[in-house]
């Protein structure tokens, strides 16, 4: 399983965590039905009634209002905004139990990671002593105050420092302290092209220290000074990745953001040190920073535990409106609320913020559109939309949008957007989801190609006689859904059943992403002999997101008595459920092969006799199989 850690010491570390006293550190428990329950008010939305639920005799909790939910672990990563590694070390040390090796043999051990640690953390404290006091800094300072107008204050929150233009002023200062080796591991020195030796990583730049979500420096971004005398010297140097800093799920200020993002219950995300370090000084405390890279799914997960609302803001020049359009498949389908906005007048966010101030940022931020929203009133900008080409191409350019977040095929959202996008174009749904089908069709063959919005009929001289004449009755798109979750309730509920369920259903025939991933992890469990128990899946499950759909499931299960209606003869929810799925499964074949009757069809430009009775047998062989269905 994945951590790197047995699941029998993650579930001993949670067997032996009291969550009542855990989370009745953080909130005041009140227990309901003798002890079976606790409640209290929760953390993680504006709460004013006990909506929060503690069940001790499953070590889990839930709020029956934001959805939020979990076990120990989910608690520690998200009141303390931290990684499972470390929320499993903190348990660990609660409960008194030694930490096991990781099962990895490569990589530093732990020893080894803190002598990093120590190492950034000196060299922090060098460049930002630097900063504030030596002569040498005095351009430094000269820059920051007087160029990018931050105040001492700000910098001193934010550690900012100075690397002076020596090129080995940082080995000379870790003399007898630290080795250069140590400080080649930390990123801090690296070999000259020349091989003559080692020289300093950041010299003559504003050093700006990189903090993981506890606190630690654990790498560094520089800004070369403008009047330097370097040649070929990169505007912004970063540090390298290493065993203690990943780009991909880092963000910049986000150990000084996360008490301003739960207040606001938003956050922005902005590109630069710099406009990172403004927004603050101007009391935007819930704005980060990405780190020399574009946001990323890491970024977002992290960032769903503490916001309800994601805006990433990106410069108003043609770049950043093009950079916005990149990121956006990537996140179309996250389950949060993301907007996206691009500054007026060509403009970064420091610059925005010294010309218009602290409240038109605000507003701004407030009223940025959602992500789907931005792409469609861009391409309105460039495309328009008074005429039918128009509409066309328009239509196009939002389909191809989703089929590029494959995620979020056969998702609630998905409906929702092609709902709004129905009527902005004055196109009935049907309509769209089938061409929407046709553009991801098309893309999986390897040939895009721009859709015309129109739909094409069936109905050719060469079509046979009564396919597709029919239309096989079956469940609604929302019970099919329902199927799904109800899939997972049945197996949490009913681990034994595990077997049956296995032989007919692959967790690549779920459509939602959440709830395929946690029934494979049912499946890897039963594969490697075991039972998938709740407490079982409970133990293997790391993200919080996870655990929290777990949760959720689990109780649902519970409050609709799903175990006693699978245990009903009469009723046969397993063979029930699966049968919906099932049907979906041959109506996609269904329309499949309509597909490539068609392609054939119009290729040859006239099928023979033959081929075309063939064809309306198999059709009719579809039809009879889709009607046997026994669906509720």
């Amino acid at each position: 399983m994945s951590g790197g850690f047995s699941g029998d010491f993650k579930e001993q570390v949670r067997s032996q965590t009291d969550l009542v006293a855990l989370i009745g550190e953080t909130v005041s428990l009140t227990p309901r039905g003798g002890g079976g329950e606790h409640v209290g008010l929760c953390p993680f939305h504006d709460d004013h009634s006990p909506s929060m639920h503690v069940y001790p005799e499953r070590q889990t909790y839930r709020c029956w209002v934001c959805d939020e939910g979990g076990d120990c672990f989910s608690w520690v990563m998200r009141i303390e905004n931290v990684e499972f590694r470390e929320a499993l070390e903190q348990l660990a040390e609660r409960a008194n139990l030694e930490m096991p090796r990781r099962r990895q043999t490569s990589g530093p051990d732990r020893d080894e990671r803190s002598r990093l640690y120590d190492v950034l953390s000196w060299a922090e404290e060098q460049f930002h002593q630097c900063l504030v006091t030596d002569a040498e800094a005095t351009r430094a300072r000269a820059y920051l105050s007087e160029q990018r107008r931050l105040s001492p204050e700000i910098a001193a929150r934010f550690r900012v420092g100075f690397h002076p233009p020596v090129w080995d002023w940082l080995q000379q200062r870790a003399s007898g302290r630290f080795t250069n080796s140590e400080l080649e591991a930390a990123g801090l020195v690296k070999q000259r092209q020349d091989g003559s030796g080692l020289r300093d990583d950041f010299v003559d730049r504003v050093v700006f220290p990189i903090h993981d979500p506890r606190g630690r420096t654990v790498a560094f971004g520089g800004r070369i000074l403008p009047d330097h005398s370097y040649a070929d010297a990169p505007k912004y140097l970063n540090s390298s990745e290493s065993p203690v800093f990943s780009k991909k799920s880092l963000l910049y200020g986000l150990d000084l953001s996360r008490g301003g993002i739960r207040r606001e219950k938003a956050a922005v995300v902005v590109e630069g040190y710099t406009d990172c370090v403004t927004a603050h000084q101007y009391g935007l405390d819930h704005v980060v920073g990405t780190l020399g890279t574009a946001l990323t799914d890491e970024h977002v997960t992290r960032l769903k535990r503490l916001a309800e609302r994601v805006v990433l803001v990106y410069d108003g020049d043609q770049a950043g409106q093009m950079a916005a359009e990149r990121a956006l498949p990537r996140f179309l389908a996250q389950d949060v609320d993301l907007r996206v906005l691009t500054l007026p007048e060509g403009l970064d966010p420091a610059e925005f913020l010294e010309r218009h101030g602290e409240t038109a940022f605000r507003q701004l931020a407030d009223d940025a559109p959602e992500a789907w929203e931005f792409k469609y009133q861009g391409a309105v900008s460039r495309i328009g939309s008074a005429t039918v080409d128009a509409r066309q191409r328009l239509l196009s350019e939002m389909l191809e949008l989703i089929v590029l977040a494959p995620r979020l095929a056969g998702t609630a959202r998905e409906a929702l957007i092609l709902g709004r996008l129905s009527q902005r174009l004055g196109l009935s749904e049907p309509d769209l989801r089938n061409e929407l089908q046709q553009q991801r069709r098309r893309r999986s063959d390897g040939a895009v190609q721009r859709v015309d919005p129109g739909t094409r009929s069936m109905g050719t001289s060469d079509q046979p006689s009564g396919a597709g004449s029919k239309k096989a009755s079956g469940p609604s798109a929302g019970r099919v859904e329902l199927a799904e979750q109800e899939l997972l309730e049945i197996l949490l509920s009913t681990p034994e059943s595990i077997s049956r369920i296995h032989e007919q259903v692959r967790p690549d025939e779920l459509r939602h992403a959440a709830l395929q991933e946690l029934l494979a992890t049912c499946y890897r469990i039963h594969e490697e002999g075991e039972v998938p128990t709740f407490a079982r899946v409970s133990s293997v499950l790391e993200d919080p997101e996870m655990k929290s759909l777990a949760v959720k499931i689990d109780e649902q299960a519970r409050l609709k008595g799903t175990s006693q209606r699978v245990a009903d003869p009469e009723l046969d929810l397993i063979e029930e459920t699966v049968q919906v799925l099932k049907w979906r499964r041959e109506q996609e074949n269904y329309e499949s092969d309509r597909g490539l009757w068609s392609e054939r069809s119009e290729a040859s430009g006239r099928l023979d006799d033959e081929d075309k009775a063939r064809l309306k047998r198999a059709f009719e062989h579809h039809q009879k199989r889709m009607q046997r269905k026994v669906v509720r």
